[in-house]
């Protein structure tokens, strides 16, 4: 079976993915066959499957400097893009006194593209995650 999969890794790129079912063809022992059942692009998977993007803030480093850039960011980004279909959520955290606070945004609705991921990790230095 690792020759088959390397097989298909060589024409694999890594921006399609790929669901299927992986089988030992009948009555030939150790020749197997991948049935694809579902081919998409990933760019496509993200938009389709994230739900929210949360946005990671540690409290120490909190400013009304960063809460301008973000708020800045975003709204250019909302312009930019009209697909609008994952919640933001804003996570605060200190490290000190081990606490976390969750702020959802019940209107607010951003598009979980490249270019956001990269400005929220230029602002904040922490990668957002995607729920």
């Amino acid at each position: 079976m690792p020759e088959f999969l390397s097989r298909v890794n060589t024409w694999l790129t890594t921006s399609v993915h790929l669901r299927g079912i992986i089988e030992e063809k009948f009555r030939q022992k150790d020749n197997w066959d991948m049935k694809i059942t579902v081919m998409s692009l990933l760019s496509e998977m993200r938009d389709k499957l994230t739900k929210s993007i949360t946005v990671i803030l540690d409290l120490h480093t909190l400013s009304s400097q960063l809460l301008d850039n973000l708020d800045t960011m975003l709204k250019v980004h909302g312009e930019k893009y009209q697909n609008k279909n994952c919640s933001l959520r804003f996570q605060v955290r200190d490290r000190e006194e081990a606490m976390l606070v969750d702020l959802p945004s019940k209107s607010f609705k951003v598009n979980p593209s490249d270019d956001l991921m990269a400005e929220i990790f230029k602002i904040t230095n922490v990668q957002p995650l995607l729920v």
